[in-house]
């Protein structure tokens, strides 16, 4: 039995075959990828989270590059829009300007580190390389079937029953929500009460009192922020076919503050070993301030639509708590 709960061992088998600099140490997995240099760790921890589960190990992968030093933490907030399942991040007290994703496996989550942690940040640990030089050099479109990843041109192995499956799960705790083909959309409450924008259209407002009989200060309530979680079968201009998760939070995209909060964020999802797994970035999107992540057809796993909805319900609620505990970030 390996002395982690990540498969280590399994890992470093994998990336000699085509790492052919790889160099073992202690925890750590670390070779030369495109221009620069990427590494997998695995730190053992022994941490609480809020409800009493044990985090057992923490799970980096990172890949540093001396170009990064020529980005703004303006210029990295909108190439974060490009994100995979990593994030760049600007340098800090912790190291370089950087791209990174990770999770905290908890003590009794082996098969989770075997079954999907570890191929996802496998095959991410292949793309990386790739993908930093790629972005540096401005290339942000091309023949998907020329990226280190296979299967780029077939759709990711699920369905609309798939989709109607997570809808289930926000359904339960009443959140508006509605499908598309293989496409489904949820809006999390942002401020309490609020259930969806649509209350703001007067004859959808008009409905709703008719139908329930809702006073205006409960309409009001319910026409309150809300964020917007799309989960959908899409397209990368680098790597094709895959899944796509946004989430995107009330803040307004061309506020400076949001440019600043979208890089505080990235450095913040590495800091605690009982938040969801960073699979993704936030980032500067067309609309708001919003976390992207996407994930190529041989990144998906099964149950990969499950796990991205409970990862993105929760992110949704801890970032509320972390700007909730500091005003002065909002």
């Amino acid at each position: 039995m390996s002395q982690y709960l990540f498969p280590m061992a399994s890992a470093e088998n994998y990336f000699r075959m085509f790492a052919k600099s790889l160099v073992q140490s202690g925890g750590s997995l670390r070779w030369e990828s495109g221009d620069g240099i990427s590494e997998l760790s695995v730190t053992p921890i022994h941490e609480r989270t809020f409800d009493g589960l044990l985090v057992s190990e923490m799970v980096t992968l990172t890949h540093t590059l001396p170009a990064f030093a020529n980005l703004s933490p303006d210029r990295i907030a909108y190439l974060n829009s490009m994100a995979t399942i990593s994030s760049l991040v600007p340098a800090d007290h912790s190291g370089p300007t950087r791209l990174v994703s990770k999770v905290g496996i908890f003590s009794t989550d082996r098969k989770a580190a075997e079954r999907l942690y570890a191929p996802l940040l496998c095959t991410e640990a292949v793309v990386s390389g790739w993908h930093a030089a790629h972005i540096m050099r401005d290339q942000f479109q091309q023949d998907p079937e020329l990226s280190p990843l296979q299967m780029t041109n077939q759709d990711p192995p699920c369905d609309n029953a798939d989709f109607e499956a997570i809808k289930a799960i926000t359904d339960r705790v009443r959140y508006y929500g509605s499908l598309g083909d293989r496409h489904f959309t949820v809006e999390l409450p942002w401020e309490a009460g609020a259930v969806t924008q649509l209350m703001n259209l007067e004859e959808f407002r008009n409905g709703m009192r008719a139908s329930h009989g809702l006073s205006e200060e409960r309409l009001d309530r319910m026409a309150g922020k809300t964020s917007l979680l799309q989960i959908l079968v899409a397209e990368h201009p680098l790597y094709g076919r895959g899944i796509s998760s946004i989430l995107e939070l009330p803040f307004a995209p061309d506020d400076p503050a949001t440019i600043r909060m979208a890089n505080e964020l990235n450095a913040w999802e590495l800091s605690g070993a009982d938040l969801p797994p960073h699979f993704g970035a936030w980032c500067i999107g067309s609309r708001a301030l919003t976390y992207v992540s996407f994930l190529p057809t041989q990144f998906c796993v099964p149950g990969i639509l499950h796990s991205l909805t409970v990862w993105m319900s929760a992110r949704h609620a801890r970032v509320h708590q972390w700007l909730n505990a500091s005003p002065s970030r909002q």
